[in-house]
């Protein structure tokens, strides 16, 4: 048989283990705040479907994000070539699908001179026409002129 002594302390082990092993859930209850998102989103700012393929980052669901290349985080993709081309439209088609802004020259003094007005910085990708690429007339003597230029200054 156990003693009265005994049984007092089995009891008070037990109620302190209890009480312990209680207290630490209440207190993870209280303190973590589960009933509360704290990935919530006001509905308003998340993108609508009417900004799918904008150039920008896609967060701001504003109509004010109109995708030029200062606003946007991501690259600016520059077309050089001729305008009925089908390889522009896959340019353009491409660069909507992933969500950055585009540009299209007729030539490469088109670009240098658009860049040196407006002060862009230089696009992520620029995709020149392989039919441009002539002797004489087109794209790519631009840009072996303008390698001579540089490396002769």
């Amino acid at each position: 048989m156990i003693s009265r002594w005994n049984y007092l302390a089995i009891t008070t082990v037990m109620l302190v283990v209890f009480f312990l092993f209680q207290f630490t859930n209440v207190a993870l209850e209280n303190w973590d705040g589960y009933e509360e998102n704290s990935y919530y989103q006001d509905r308003e700012k998340l993108p609508g479907a009417d900004s799918a393929f904008k150039a920008g980052n896609g967060m701001s669901g504003s109509m004010e994000d109109s995708g030029e290349a200062s606003a946007d985080l991501r690259g600016r993709v520059v077309y050089i070539g001729a305008d009925s081309r089908a390889e522009k439209d896959v340019v353009y088609t491409w660069a909507a699908y992933t969500k950055r802004s585009a540009a299209s020259f007729g030539t490469l003094e088109e670009y240098e001179q658009a860049e040196h007005e407006e002060g862009d910085p230089n696009p992520e990708m620029l995709v020149i026409s392989s039919a441009d690429l002539d002797g004489g007339s087109g794209v790519c003597t631009g840009i072996w002129k303008g390698m001579w230029m540089q490396a002769s200054t």
